[in-house]
């Protein structure tokens, strides 16, 4: 398998013999050879195939509608690019409408504000 790797390079590739390579992981794997690998004629029709289906496939890209700019992940195909929204900027989701200013940080050792009465 390592021998595979390799060799699949491009530049390496013309030197491998690909067609006995297989054939012998076939057999290592203890399976017919020849039930389990094409020869060079059955190769190219199943090339052939395989090309045929490509083409049918069509080139998948952002939803129809959606901003492949958009820095949320919500659309486009972008999740996990661009730069989310930071508070006070359109966007974001913990803004509150009408919200003023941010709140100031609490410190060490600081109680939060009290939010009112509890029933």
């Amino acid at each position: 398998m390592q021998f595979m790797q390799i060799s699949s390079s491009p530049a390496l590739a013309p030197f491998a013999k690909f067609q006995y390579i297989i054939r012998e992981i076939a057999k290592s794997l203890e399976l017919d050879p020849d039930k389990v690998t094409n020869n060079m004629d059955e190769a190219a029709i199943q090339a052939e195939l395989m090309k045929g289906f490509q083409q049918a496939q069509p080139e998948q890209g952002a939803p129809a509608g959606a901003n492949p700019v958009d820095p949320t992940g919500a659309g486009g195909g972008n999740i996990g690019t661009g730069q989310a929204p930071l508070p006070q900027e359109q966007g974001f989701s913990g803004n509150a409408e009408g919200q003023g200013a941010p709140e100031q940080a609490q410190g060490d050792g600081q109680q939060p504000p009290a939010m009112g009465t509890v029933q």
